[in-house]
């Protein structure tokens, strides 16, 4: 018996449904989401049948595009604006 009284085999119950659901949405997305980043993985097509590595050449594209980097500027200009009209931080200049 464990400090709880439950057990091993009770605890390892307790825990292994909330393991199984962190691996399902948080680990096996974050992997997938990496695997697709260093390869030219395609939908369909020939090229779908055989991903191939591509190493950073998919970021270093993105981050050259100026499109990509427009739409992450936004994407901050947006973020700061949300903290600070609903969350209540101070980091708009008043100045």
């Amino acid at each position: 018996m464990d400090s709880a009284g439950l057990g091993v085999r009770r605890a390892v119950g307790f825990v292994a449904p909330a393991l199984v659901l962190i691996g399902v949405f948080l680990v096996f997305p974050t992997l997938w989401t990496l695997y697709i980043g260093i390869t030219n993985y395609q939908l369909t097509g020939p090229a779908a049948a055989d991903p191939r590595v591509v190493g950073l050449d998919n970021v270093v594209d993105a981050v050259r595009d100026p499109l990509f980097t427009n739409s992450v500027a936004i994407q901050m200009d947006e973020s700061r604006f949300f903290r600070a009209t609903v969350a209540g931080d101070s980091c708009i200049s008043t100045t």
